[in-house]
């Protein structure tokens, strides 16, 4: 006869217990995977609300512009005004978080007021710059993965990709008609 106070595991033991541990490693495997996809996906959906910003941001930017200098592969241009130039006089000045300019002489030379702006892609790094007269270049969007301006007529189209998207976003612009 077999002595029933022999404790230990059996084979049909050790196999339930196998199969399950298993079972639950499967299942947080399963997870893990599915939060690895919604991790990505989020970060995607960053990159294309980043770009989308900029590209708006820039649009803004480039349809106030005076004069567009030029435009190649990756980069753009233009000629604007300094910012707060236009500060109205009604406006009420403790309404402004800065002080108002003295009204400007007639005869003053309106070119010292227009400064250039640049634009380029930086293809080492993957980020589209800012460069202005006075500031030193600026990261304006990173994680890029094509800049490309184009113009036909008076309409300025940026095509614009995230770095690990294959779907790229596309804005037009109408360009100003008006000189300094």
């Amino acid at each position: 006869m077999r002595n029933l106070s022999n404790k230990g595991f059996g084979i049909l033991e050790s196999l339930l217990s196998l199969v399950l541990i298993g079972i639950v490693l499967a299942i947080v495997a399963r997870a893990y995977q599915a939060l690895n996809r919604l991790s990505v996906a989020s970060y995607e959906m960053s990159q294309k609300l980043e770009l989308s910003t900029f590209l708006r941001h820039f649009s803004y930017e480039v349809s106030d512009a005076l004069e567009i200098e030029d435009i190649s592969s990756g980069s753009v241009t233009f000629r604007r005004t300094r910012p707060g130039l236009h500060a109205r006089r009604e406006e009420p000045s403790l309404r402004l978080p800065w002080e108002l300019p003295n009204p400007r002489p007639a005869n003053r030379d309106l070119t010292i007021d227009v400064i250039p702006v640049h634009y380029f892609f930086d293809d080492a790094e993957k980020r589209v710059m800012r460069q202005q007269e006075t500031l030193a270049a600026e990261t304006v969007c990173r994680d890029v993965g094509l800049f490309t301006p184009s113009v036909s007529g008076r309409i300025l189209t940026i095509e614009a990709k995230p770095k690990n998207m294959t779907a790229s976003l596309i804005t037009s612009i109408y360009l100003p008609a008006v000189s300094p």
